[in-house]
């Protein structure tokens, strides 16, 4: 009983954004995991033997098993150039946006949140932590997070209800980036969470923020607590 208890509100808790990421691809005791393949194959063959001994065979095959691409198709993305980068990280510039990005994450051990902000601004030349909308303008492979995807988080909303089922990205690891991050391939770094610049006030009992982040080994949009999560940090900045 508490197993399933625990299960539940893993699941709700996902669903909220603020819980694990990727809960889509556990399974658990009791999944059946059956494909719901709906390929009917209606073959009817329809023999009219008269005298004249002609057989007519009526194939209706109605074959509904049409395969979807939810993916990015990264063609339709220019490709990234050079640009300069700052302290010991080189830059790409994303034709696309104008905005020039740290190639490498800057801290491998990860910063919490208000360290993040400082890290970035602490750079001369314009460089700063990006807004949750810059930082999925990055995201390739996943329709639903990428810009102009159905997720509703952007820069222009930014509360709890703004982040739905859509916002919870697509299947681990299986992005076009290396080891299959949800990057572009001549980006690298850790395939982890990297915070962005945007936060989540919310008021009640206690009055916090969080801060909005991207998970880039699922391309899905989260919040989590600013001084409780280390994540990884890419700076940004405009031009090239």
């Amino acid at each position: 009983m508490w197993r399933t208890a625990l299960i539940m509100a893993t699941i709700v808790a996902s669903a909220s954004c603020n819980g694990i990421t990727g809960i889509k691809d556990l399974k658990f005791h009791g999944d059946s995991g059956t494909d719901s393949d709906s390929d009917t194959d209606t073959d009817v063959d329809i023999d009219t033997d008269t005298d004249s001994d002609t057989d007519v065979d009526i194939d209706t095959d109605t074959d509904s098993d049409t395969e979807s691409d939810t993916g990015t198709d990264t063609d339709t993305y220019p490709a990234l150039e050079e640009c300069d980068g700052v302290g010991s990280v080189d830059g790409v510039y994303d034709p696309s946006t104008n905005l020039c990005w740290q190639k490498e994450a800057d801290y491998f051990l990860g910063e919490f949140w208000t360290d993040a902000i400082n890290t970035c601004d602490s750079y001369s030349g314009g460089w700063r932590l990006p807004t949750i909308s810059e930082l999925r303008t990055l995201i390739r492979g996943c329709d639903a997070t990428a810009t102009d995807g159905d997720c509703n988080v952007t820069d222009d909303c930014l509360q709890a209800a703004c982040c739905g089922d859509a916002c919870a990205g697509c299947e681990g690891m299986d992005g076009p980036g290396p080891g299959g991050c949800f990057w572009d391939p001549a980006i690298g770094g850790g395939c982890q969470m990297y915070w962005s610049s945007s936060g989540i006030y919310s008021s009640g009992i206690y009055d916090y923020t969080d801060g909005w982040a991207v998970d880039f080994a699922y391309g899905s949009v989260v919040y989590r607590d600013p001084d409780l999560n280390l994540m990884l940090v890419r700076c940004v900045r405009d031009g090239i």
